[in-house]
Parts: C-alpha cells; structure tokens; sequence
C-alpha cells in the first residue's frame, strides 16, 4: 500500500484545483480524478468500457505530473510512504 501527500498554502491549493478541475474538464474520455492502480489496471473509473486504454489513461496522469511539479517547488511537503 502506498499513501502519498501533498501539503500547501490554501492560496496555492486553489491555483492547483483550478488548473486540474480544467485539465479533468477538458481530458477525453472524463475522469473525476487520478487512481494509478486503476489506471494500470484500467478498472473502475478507467475501464476500457468506458474509453479508456494504458495510452489516454497515462497520458491523463502525466498531465497530473506536469502540473504537480511547479507547485512542488512551494509546497510545504511532498510525501510518499509504502507500507
């Protein structure tokens, strides 16, 4: 299992929700939101049935990625714990 955080100031937050809530917009097919376990095993929100294949779904969460990393560099902290 991994738990993986992200802790900022609330202004910073709210750049980063309005650039992802865009990203999630706009991203075919539609997700609410980046899983990596379904992603690679495209289930639940990301199953083939509903559009989704490896290519568009990771493709969805390298955008996640590249908008991470600016905000990154103000963040408070940036954690990845596996237990």
């Amino acid at each position: 299992m991994s738990l993986a955080g992200f802790a900022a100031p609330d202004e910073l937050w709210a750049g980063f929700e309005i650039k992802w809530n865009k990203i999630l917009k706009d991203h075919v097919p539609k997700a609410d939101y980046v899983h990596v376990n379904e992603i690679n095993a495209l289930s639940k929100a990301f199953d083939e049935k509903l559009g989704w294949n490896h290519l568009n779904a990771f493709g969805l969460a390298g955008k996640w990625l590249g908008l991470h990393e600016p905000f990154r560099q103000r963040a408070f902290s940036d954690v990845l714990l596996h237990c």
